[in-house]
């Protein structure tokens, strides 16, 4: 059965406020939800678990006062319940997709799972009871999922992303449950709630790396104290905020290196670096190359492959 999908594409903002009850109906089974826009203002709404893609553009999202959103660098996952509001302003069309899962098929993705993880005996693997630790998480892409995304232009590619991203989210939850486990608590529900914090702060981390973020402005994201943040981060994550915040710079800007004709000093302001130095002492120090060697290594790279 082809999973249900709507296309929102030129529809007025009356009919957008309009498709609420409907969508209300929709969101917590298997559905799609596709549109392109420059602008686009959605009201606040509360689904079931929900994947979110934005492709050309940014579409933001509004959680728990806090915003972020799905680009060509993330993709965004809201728990069951999770309260949104979400908006584009682009100067370009901006792709937006979203994806819905329905209860009875996270259950039957969570025990072919289990099958798997019987025969590897892989406690690591397991999937955990919620499917991101509740709330709002941004992913990171890898290849065979942006390749998804990419060809979810028709009613077959979106139900293959649909089963693809629903794979990943449950690894993301076996990945928290292994954060979780790592926070110093006796309580799981302690854990959980201080695990949640943080994953606030690393997706802030994750959206606003560009700007100018210390570790106050991510421990008040979180509502720890600095210190007490800083101990639980590293504990959680394997790193500390401040190598998380570096690794995610230069992950951008050796994307935009390769993919841009952009100068080195632009990019260097785009990801966050106060002066062209600064960002190419960093990059080579990170990489083993300077920006420029980086750039010219993928640009002779694509050239072999354009006449191969």
């Amino acid at each position: 059965m082809a999973l249900p999908l709507v296309d929102w594409t030129g529809w007025a903002a009356a009919a957008i406020d309009g498709f609420a009850p409907r969508w209300h109906a929709l969101a917590r089974g298997d559905f799609a939800l596709r549109g392109i826009a420059r602008a686009m203002t959605a009201p606040e709404r509360r689904g079931g678990l929900t994947a979110k893609f934005a492709i050309g553009g940014r579409e933001w999202y509004r959680t728990d006062g806090q915003a972020t959103c799905t680009d060509e660098d993330g993709w965004l996952v809201l728990a069951e319940g999770e309260r949104y509001a979400s908006r584009i302003a682009a100067d370009r069309p901006v792709t937006t997709l979203a994806l819905f899962f329905a209860p009875a098929t996270i259950a039957a993705a969570r025990a072919a799972r289990g099958s798997d993880v019987a025969l590897l005996d892989d406690p690591l693997a397991r999937a955990s009871d919620e499917p991101v630790g509740g709330g709002c998480r941004r992913l990171a892409f890898d290849p065979e999922l942006a390749r998804a995304v990419a060809d979810a232009d028709d009613v077959a590619g979106v139900c293959e992303l649909h089963a693809l991203a629903l794979d990943r989210i449950l690894d993301a939850a076996a990945r928290a449950a292994g954060e979780r486990a790592r926070i110093a608590a006796v309580r799981p529900s302690t854990r959980a709630e201080l695990h949640r914090r943080l994953c606030r702060a690393h997706d802030l981390l994750m959206t606003a790396y560009a700007e100018p973020l210390s570790l106050d402005d991510l421990a008040r994201a979180a509502t720890m104290a600095p210190h007490h943040f800083l101990r639980r981060f590293r504990a959680a994550f394997g790193v500390t905020p401040h190598r998380a915040l570096i690794a995610r710079r230069i992950a951008v800007a050796e994307r935009l290196l390769r993919t841009s004709h952009a100068p080195i000093g632009e990019i260097a302001t785009a990801v966050g670096f106060g002066s062209l130095a600064a960002f190419s002492a960093r990059f080579r120090r990170e990489t083993g190359r300077s920006p420029r060697a980086m750039r010219a290594l993928s640009t002779r790279y694509a050239s072999f492959h354009e006449t191969a």
